[in-house]
């Protein structure tokens, strides 16, 4: 994620989403999509989010999840998403982000190192998923309840942020993407103490049933104001000078990915010109 002083204009989301996640607390909290355009930076408060819930309270442990459409196989997906998460709520127990770097680790690899953790409740979710594991619906159920279970062994609730979710709809089995798998996260959306924050491709995220029914958050252009301390602090990154024509901020309507791209572009040293740019 940008660093705090660089994520401009988005204090007020960042507020009302901690808020939102952390009635997880108590049962209440309720699972929502971000909406906005591309670039508006749905991303990015994610990412925020997830640091502000690692290293800044403890009393919901955040997961942090991209889907990737290179692992769109139940087989591969449950897998990773079951380590990915281990290994993530480890880190979160110990404050100790070297635990990000087991990613690539082997269920075995993985068994091994929460057994040295005594992290009983993940050897119990990791039984059961290799029970299971011939059965690839079965295994896929197992790892989409894992932040749950976990919430049911240590007592402390779970917010999974999902970015890119909109892959999802490419689930399958043998090569043949089946939409009726995204159902599978409906569940565990549910549960009080297992809010998930969604983000993706907003157009491709309404035509996925889970998704359609839950709340949204609007995610705003940001305001002038938000957009002259960004302009500054990217002129400060490129240790240039200068400003941006007021005609353009107003085209770019308040994006800030597109006022990036441009500003970046506008500070290379190869710029091939005025009328290019």
């Amino acid at each position: 994620a940008l660093q705090e002083k660089d994520f401009i204009g988005r204090s007020q989301e960042q507020a009302n989403l901690t808020k939102r996640v952390l009635q997880a607390d108590s049962g209440q909290a309720q699972s929502v999509v971000l909406s906005g355009q591309h670039g508006i930076g749905k991303t990015e408060l994610l990412k925020h989010l997830f640091g502000r819930l690692f290293w800044k309270q403890d009393r919901v442990a955040p997961f942090w999840y991209t889907v990737n459409p290179a692992l769109l196989s139940v087989t591969a997906f449950s897998k990773n998403y079951l380590v990915r998460f281990i290994c993530q709520r480890l880190a979160f127990t110990k404050k100790d982000q070297s635990f990000f770097y087991h990613d690539g680790i082997s269920i075995d690899g993985l068994s091994t190192l929460v057994e040295e953790r005594e992290a009983f409740w993940a050897k119990e979710i990791l039984d059961q998923y290799l029970q299971c594991s011939g059965d690839p619906v079965d295994a896929l159920r197992i790892a989409l309840a894992a932040p749950h279970r976990s919430m049911l062994s240590t007592g402390i609730p779970v917010a999974v942020l999902i970015d890119d979710f909109h892959w999802i709809k490419g689930l399958h089995i043998g090569g043949v993407p089946d939409h009726r798998l995204a159902s599978l996260f409906q569940e565990p959306m549910a549960h009080g103490k297992t809010p998930h924050v969604i983000s993706g491709n907003m157009a491709e995220l309404q035509e996925i049933p889970v998704v359609s029914g839950l709340e949204r958050i609007q995610v705003h252009p940001l305001g002038p104001e938000a957009i002259s301390s960004m302009v500054l602090s990217l002129l400060n990154a490129h240790e240039a000078e200068g400003i941006v024509p007021p005609l353009l901020i107003r085209q770019l309507g308040g994006n800030p990915y597109y006022l990036g791209c441009i500003v970046t572009r506008a500070c290379e040293k190869n710029n091939p010109g005025e009328k290019y740019f």
